[in-house]
């Protein structure tokens, strides 16, 4: 498994999948800012139609690495191509939006692979770090011990579909130099009882990341994916594939935040995570927006504050009332929703707030000198945090965090806190 935070380097050989014979000598590079890459010492077509056809067929290209290893881009296209007559090899420059290393496979859709394994920022917040390991000292000066919990494997939802798996284990290393360092780890594990294709395990994974990113109230990211396969040659064991893609954000969590809706605070998490699928289904694009508020990437406040009304809308509509109406009853239901379940009516929220963000949409959307007064740039962004909470909060009561929870949480989240009871501009 390759962090998709680290860079990455291999050589190889490449080739369209529908001309095998004609192969190139290569460099696959990984770069979590720019992405995946590869420089062919060669043309994966012959002249003239190298420089006449640039498109790739179905975006696919495949290979061998140096490893031994298969290797598949998907999404791939030419950025440059470098024609040379009579003397040298011609050279060419590809982007993909992803590589799969350990497999050949003919697009994203293909079936073959029969678990994923994910890592998840956030995942050690969410449990509260509830197996780290306790140290103590004997008795004897020259003995220290450190007692860590045995790994531990947890269904924690299940399906006719899924199966989701949450792993906890201790990393130790021997550093030779009179230390070892112990670090504990999680990640999760998503079976299904028939082979999947690498969008329905990617779309299952970013369901969890959607989960515990609203659990957490903090953005987080997949840090690492493996997919797992059995290959004709030996179907008896699993192979491993590495998935590499450019993530969006670079996105860092705040371990010192606790969570909105630890791990241990739910009765029975397997009908949590049901309720949550559900939710994700029905609201995916409500839920896409709040994560688009929540990152950093966005440069306009004035689209960061649009994405969040649509957001606080959508959400709405597909939750509560799928009946029309205005976006100020929206808002006015939805805060009435906020608290109901935190159980005081918060300042933030007050007719003012409410009065100018439906005058600020309108302004934007369909504009009018006669808008009012309407949320300057700074009012905007925590306008636009304020609808993302609300969100949030409504989220997790609906699919079974209860109330007293939430309240008990956010007494030790004063980053949400005052978003909420401050008006105006909390910070």
């Amino acid at each position: 498994m390759h962090p998709l935070n680290e860079p990455l380097i291999r050589d190889g050989k490449f080739w369209l999948p529908d001309d095998p014979g004609r192969n190139c000598f290569g460099q696959l590079t990984f770069d979590p800012i720019s992405g995946v890459d590869l420089k062919l010492f060669g043309s994966l077509r012959s002249f003239p139609q190298s420089v006449s056809d640039p498109d790739i067929p179905n975006g696919v290209i495949h290979g061998h690495l140096e490893s031994g290893k298969p290797v598949s881009l998907f999404g791939a296209f030419r950025k440059g191509h470098h024609l040379t007559l009579g003397t040298g090899f011609p050279t060419e420059m590809y982007s993909a939006n992803l590589a799969a290393i350990g497999v050949h496979a003919r697009d994203l859709e293909q079936k073959l692979f029969d678990s994923a394994n994910f890592a998840v920022g956030g995942l050690e917040v969410w449990l509260e770090r509830d197996w780290y390991p306790r140290r103590s000292v004997a008795r004897d000066p020259l003995v220290f011990s450190l007692e860590t919990q045995p790994p531990r494997k947890d269904t924690i939802a299940k399906s006719r579909q899924r199966s989701i798996i949450l792993n906890r284990y201790n990393s130790i290393e021997d550093e030779r130099n009179g230390r070892i360092t112990v670090t504990p780890k999680s990640d999760l594990t998503i079976e299904s009882p028939r082979p999947r294709s690498i969008t329905w395990y990617l779309q299952e994974s970013q369901m969890m990341v959607s989960f515990l990113s609203f659990c957490v109230a903090q953005l987080t990211a997949v840090q690492f994916v493996s997919l797992n396969y059995r290959s004709g040659s030996n179907p008896s064991t699993l192979t491993e594939v590495e998935i590499i893609y450019r993530r969006i954000d670079n996105i860092k969590i705040d371990a010192n935040k606790r969570p909105l809706a630890p791990a241990s605070t739910f009765a029975d998490v397997r009908q949590t995570l049901k309720s949550w699928a559900d939710l994700y289904w029905d609201s995916e694009s409500a839920i896409g927006l709040i994560h688009e508020v929540q990152s950093d990437h966005l440069q306009h406040v004035n689209v960061r504050f649009l994405l969040a009304v649509q957001a606080a809308e959508s959400f709405h509509r597909e939750v509560y009332s799928p009946v029309n109406k205005t976006l100020r009853l929206r808002i006015d239901d939805l805060v009435l929703r906020v608290r109901n379940v935190i159980g005081y009516t918060p300042k933030g929220l007050n007719e003012t707030f409410r009065s100018k963000t439906v005058r600020t949409r309108n302004y934007y959307t369909h504009f009018s000198s006669k808008s009012g007064k309407i949320f300057d740039s700074v009012e905007m962004y925590w306008a636009s945090q304020r609808l993302a909470v609300v969100v949030i909060i409504l989220a997790l009561n609906q699919v079974g965090v209860v109330s007293s929870t939430i309240r008990k949480q956010l007494a030790s989240r004063d980053d949400i806190s005052r978003i909420l009871r401050a008006p105006g501009v909390p910070f």
